[in-house]
């Protein structure tokens, strides 16, 4: 049975140079990606305030980026040969990551360092995330 990559796409900006560094590490490890996407609770709010939109306007629009970019990843690792799964919660970031990083029993976590734009305080986020998931929670 092949391993396990939860790879968290968080970021509206999807990075080919990150992409392909979950698929080199996807092919070295010989493991299946499973590519998550979380529209945030918190951020759905945040954006709904800024914006003047209702906060299920908002909901609509992140699901459709949040499909884009997930779509694009699926495309980028069956390109190379890699299998992928993709899913789209809705719910807290950390509670949505820990939950599917259990549920998919992945061997390795991956979150975008550029993740710590997008949630408050990316530092805590990490530490919780370490206590909380059974698996190496690797940051690119």
């Amino acid at each position: 049975m092949n391993k396990k990559i939860l790879f968290l796409v968080f970021s509206i900006k999807a990075q080919d140079e990150l992409i392909d560094k979950v698929l080199d590490l996807a092919e070295k490890m010989k493991a299946d990606i499973i590519a998550l996407n979380v529209i945030d609770f918190a951020m759905m709010r945040h954006l709904s305030a800024k914006l003047g939109k209702r906060e299920a306007e908002v909901s609509v629009d992140l699901e459709e980026d949040g499909w884009m970019y997930l779509y694009y990843i699926e495309e980028r690792s069956k390109d190379r040969g890699i299998m992928i799964n993709l899913i789209q919660r809705e719910g807290v970031l950390e509670g949505e990551l820990i939950k599917a990083s259990g549920q998919f029993n992945v061997d390795l976590v991956v979150i975008s360092r550029e993740e710590q734009k997008g949630i408050a305080n990316f530092n805590k986020f990490i530490q919780s995330l370490l206590l909380r998931i059974e698996c190496p929670l690797l940051i690119l």
